[in-house]
């Protein structure tokens, strides 16, 4: 853009901001289909095949080509890439890797990553410029075939990844929970048992909380009678054992 199409560094940053927002809708749409169930794999091979794309059209461009021909296509392609396959790519690595070694596994991902971001972008660099330098100028015309050489390499090196996709693990199987496991054919009848001994543990407390006060209350009464009977002249249960 600057190079070529004399963009300052404010109109180029701006330039970018369509590659943006096509990295934010190519993870939200990785999101959404991993959640359906989708394999990564599929993602990850959709990611590439994009991105491929991308890079062939970019590497068509000429010296001739304006933003919105030639640069804003294959750079919302490419970017839409970064997003689809960002996820999928973190959760084909770290498939069936045991709990206690997925922070190493992801660590281990992220390096690769900004190394080969880094490599790969040397490499393209290098092909651009020993392509400039082999049509003996720096015009803006051998510039813009230096970089259609390194973006042609950059497509050819993303169509071998592609196809090395399939050698991705599956996605695992999902665990049963560990109360389904423990839960047997008769855990119903289980379930069951216990509830009706916790009704019958109910009644039997509810019973003794009713009898409880009928003791004192009964021995009142006993005494009670037994005063009526002396005021009335009648002996009380106590006088005729007595007698």
């Amino acid at each position: 853009m600057q190079n070529v199409l004399d963009y300052n560094v404010v109109r180029a940053g701006l330039a970018f901001l369509p590659h943006t927002i096509s990295i934010v809708v190519g993870a939200q749409v990785a999101h959404k289909f991993m959640a359906r169930g989708v394999d990564p794999r599929l993602l990850t091979f959709a990611g590439g095949a994009i991105a491929s794309a991308g890079f062939f059209w970019q590497s068509a461009m000429d010296v001739d080509g304006t933003f919105l021909t030639t640069l804003l296509g294959p750079g919302v392609l490419m970017s839409f890439r970064a997003g689809l396959m960002m996820t999928p790519l973190t959760a084909a690595a770290t498939s069936g890797v045991p709990p206690t070694d997925a922070g190493v596994v992801s660590g281990l991902l992220n390096t690769a990553r900004t190394i080969g971001g880094a490599l790969g972008l040397s490499l393209l660099v290098t092909v651009a410029a020993d392509r400039t330098d082999a049509l003996g100028s720096r015009s803006a015309d051998a510039l813009t075939q230096g970089y259609a050489r390194a973006f042609l390499v950059g497509a050819l090196v993303l169509v071998l990844a592609t196809a090395l996709v399939a050698l991705l693990p599956p996605r695992p199987a999902p665990r049963p929970a560990a109360a389904d496991v423990q839960q047997g054919p008769g855990s119903g009848s289980n379930e069951a048992d216990a509830s009706d001994e916790a009704d019958v543990s109910d009644v039997s407390v509810a019973s003794d909380v009713s009898a409880a006060p009928a003791a004192p209350g009964g021995a009142t009464a006993g005494h009670d009678g037994a005063d009526a009977g002396r005021d009335g002249g009648a002996p009380g249960p106590r006088a005729q054992s007595g007698g």
